[in-house]
């Protein structure tokens, strides 16, 4: 692996103390400012303080969790709102686009230009 996104990662608890001591490869790491599954202080926090360089690190403010989710069609809505219903005034499809543009330029500038 030569760098990685992590979004909105709730995967801490499986680091212990120098866990992530030999990643070596840029770090893009999104979290969201109103996460209530996933609270950076043990989460996002945790990953960002065992990595042996700075992540790259975004903060998408006033929205959740479920934010970085693909935005949800009809029945999906209708059958798990919780994931789909977002914080007013946040799109998520212009979200994703933004979000889209930000991981393949992260990639661009980590790998080089695709040939």
């Amino acid at each position: 692996m030569k760098a990685a996104v992590l979004a909105a990662p709730a995967v801490s608890y499986l680091f212990g103390p120098g866990s992530l001591k030999d990643v070596k490869v840029p770090i893009q790491l999104w979290r969201a400012s109103n996460d209530e599954q996933v609270p950076d202080a043990w989460n996002t926090a945790v990953i960002r303080q065992e990595l042996p360089m700075t992540p790259e690190e975004q903060v998408v403010n006033g929205v959740g969790h479920y934010a970085f989710l693909p935005p949800c069609g009809e029945a999906l809505a209708k059958q798990v709102p919780q994931i789909c219903t977002d914080d007013p005034g946040f799109d998520r499809q212009a979200f994703h686009r933004d979000f889209n543009t930000a991981v393949v330029g992260f990639f661009q500038k980590a790998l080089g230009p695709y040939r």
